[in-house]
């Protein structure tokens, strides 16, 4: 869309900043960098928009799809480059990145301790006489029982099948 959104801003500008993109001065401010030059040193800019009536070329950063498709490392690497509420921010984005990855698992999940035992192979007629805490430390220390069962049948099976001719 060519023009001007009141006279200050190209409308492209104004596409960008409703996608998400930022300036650098915004980007490195939002984002805890430590200065403009630090926040280029780490992310690439995606695009350029003229943002005066002097058809200045501004670069727009989009600092969350840089988090999204860095790897960890590289992401470490931006460390010394951002303020501590900067690497706060970022270490949050990471987290959440992380946990909509996680494949749900029930330990992540908060559940009765007898739920527990039904997991680690104990039987309903388990009397559980411990605390809460101390009964998801003993079954977390456990030997599901039921797995080793197994193992054991099959080590078995195929120690007689080799021993036959």
């Amino acid at each position: 869309m060519a023009g001007y959104h009141n006279f200050s801003m190209s409308n492209n500008a104004v596409d960008a900043y409703h996608r998400g993109l930022l300036p650098a001065s915004k980007a490195a401010r939002e984002f805890g960098f430590k200065s403009t030059a630090a926040l280029r040193s780490c992310v690439r800019s995606g695009e350029w928009h003229h943002t005066s009536k002097k058809f200045n070329a501004t670069d727009f950063f989009d600092v969350m799809e840089a988090i999204e498709d860095a790897e960890w490392r590289d992401i470490a690497s931006w460390k010394p480059h951002l303020t501590r509420r900067g690497w706060s921010i970022i270490r949050g984005y990471i987290r959440e990145k992380l946990r909509e990855q996680m494949i749900p698992c029930v330990f992540y999940q908060s559940h009765h301790k007898s739920r527990y035992a039904r997991l680690m192979g104990f039987p309903d007629s388990f009397v559980i006489p411990v605390s809460d805490t101390q009964a998801y430390k003993q079954f977390g220390n456990s030997v599901v029982v039921p797995v080793v069962e197994r193992i054991a049948k099959a080590v078995v099976e195929t120690l007689v099948t080799r021993r036959t001719p």
